[in-house]
């Protein structure tokens, strides 16, 4: 049942309730007024109407104006008759009546009219005693019939005044809960209620969104969740200075190495924008400026100078530049090998330059024709230009290491 249809019902009955018991009270207030009208119109009429001619017969012998009185009150008894005997007395009292206008001396037909009277007042005071007691009876089975129904229909009232703001309050305490559960990231919170109304459809589809969110918390987020830190681990890793700079050049990372060399913190300076940090580091302006050369950068770094190379990188999504990443290259171990480099071969040139000059003097001498050395002369100059040979021969054979030790590297 839709929860509209509970309401409408709920209310419809409450409703229905107020108006019956409404009606049925009109109804008997008024058939009570009816009954009390009834003894006041018909019984207590005739009683007057008795007493009237009653005063009217005592004092008859004084004047007509009594039998006028005693003729109009005894019409109004004629057409006032409502009790079994009331007729009866009515006509006797009529017959009295005439007999005293033809014979006003005869004494018995005042004690006729006399009893005529006191048997109507008998008979409507005994109608208006039991008519009394019946509407005493009718009163009390109406107010204790009126109180049965006044309760049945309090606690049925009250029995929705109690369960109807559970029905509503109910489901929607249970989807606070959920709601809040949710955005606490509890993606695994279910809502169950057997209900087929508003309430069930919106708890149905908060257990759809709840099982779609810990899919996709448990799948894509997830994923992205852990590639994210294993390139932040990757990063942090890496031997060089690395800087991320979104598209307005605010800073998204700094790994571990730009941190040392840039001496900042990441969480210190994660959003904030990149020429504000340069104005108060002369590292980052540095780096921020363009590229006008590819001179390397001489830092001060773990305790010692160090050289690195800068490379500024556009990141692009469908051909729209969305951040920017600048490497610093270390690059201090090439320094140091092209001056190892150097020192090597101006000692290398000094090294042959010696036993070239040497083997240059003794081929003069041997092609000197005209001072043509003595044979043992001869045989030490020769024997000289092969150490000299291999010497150079030695040398060149470490040069050919080195060389090949470089390429290596």
């Amino acid at each position: 049942m839709r929860l509209k249809t509970k309401l409408i019902l709920g209310l419809g009955f409450l409703f229905l309730e107020i108006v019956s018991f409404g009606v049925l009270s009109i109804y008997n207030i008024n058939r009570l007024s009816a009954e009390s009208r009834n003894i006041l119109s018909n019984n207590y009429e005739s009683l007057a109407y008795a007493n009237n001619m009653m005063r009217a017969l005592e004092s008859i012998s004084s004047g007509k104006d009594s039998v006028m009185v005693l003729e109009d009150n005894l019409k109004k008894q004629e057409g006032n008759i409502t009790e079994e005997g009331e007729l009866a007395a009515t006509d006797e009292l009529r017959q009295a009546f005439g007999q005293l206008k033809k014979m006003p001396a005869n004494p018995s037909n005042y004690s006729k009219i006399r009893q005529s009277l006191i048997r109507i007042q008998d008979l409507n005071e005994m109608a208006i005693r039991r008519k009394n007691t019946s509407v005493e009876h009718s009163a009390e089975s109406t107010r204790i019939w009126l109180t049965a129904i006044f309760t049945i229909l309090t606690l049925i009232s009250l029995s929705f005044i109690f369960n109807l703001p559970g029905i509503v309050a109910g489901p929607i305490r249970s989807l606070a809960e959920g709601i809040e559960e949710i955005a606490n990231k509890n993606y695994r919170k279910r809502i169950y209620l057997k209900q087929n109304d508003e309430f069930g459809d919106l708890a149905a589809a908060f257990n759809a969104m709840a099982e779609k969110l810990d899919s996709y918390e448990h799948s894509s987020i997830s994923e992205l969740q852990f590639e994210k830190s294993r390139l932040e681990t990757v990063i942090n890793q890496m031997r060089d200075a690395v800087i991320g700079l979104d598209s307005g050049r605010h800073v998204l990372f700094l790994n571990a190495v730009a941190q040392s060399l840039l001496g900042l913190r990441e969480q210190d300076v994660i959003g904030e924008y990149a020429p504000d940090i340069a104005l108060k580091n002369d590292l980052m302006r540095t780096l921020l400026q363009p590229l006008n050369d590819n001179r390397d950068l001489n830092i001060y770094a773990d305790n010692k100078e160090c050289y690195f190379s800068r490379d500024i990188q556009d990141v692009t999504s469908n051909n729209e530049v969305i951040g920017h990443v600048i490497v610093l290259r270390n690059v201090t171990v090439f320094h140091q090998m092209n001056e190892a480099r150097t020192n090597f071969i101006v000692n290398l040139s000094h090294q042959l330059k010696a036993p070239i000059a040497s083997i240059k003097e003794d081929t003069q001498r041997l092609m000197d024709q005209g001072k043509a050395p003595a044979s043992e002369d001869r045989e030490h100059i020769i024997r000289k230009i092969n150490e000299e040979t291999d010497r150079l021969l030695k040398i060149t054979a470490e040069l050919v290491n080195v060389t090949q030790a470089e390429q290596h590297l």
